[in-house]
């Protein structure tokens, strides 16, 4: 019962969190600096 219960809300929770990152708003400036310093030297 209790691993059904947590599969249920594992599917009702994963949607409202997928879109509550996708919703933010973004830093294209931070992004890039972070782009390029993961990316290394080009």
């Amino acid at each position: 019962m209790v691993k059904s219960f947590a599969v249920l809300l594992l599917f009702t929770a994963a949607p409202l969190l997928a879109h509550a990152t996708t919703t933010l708003p973004g830093n294209a400036a931070l992004g890039e600096k972070l782009y390029r310093m993961c990316a290394g030297p080009s």
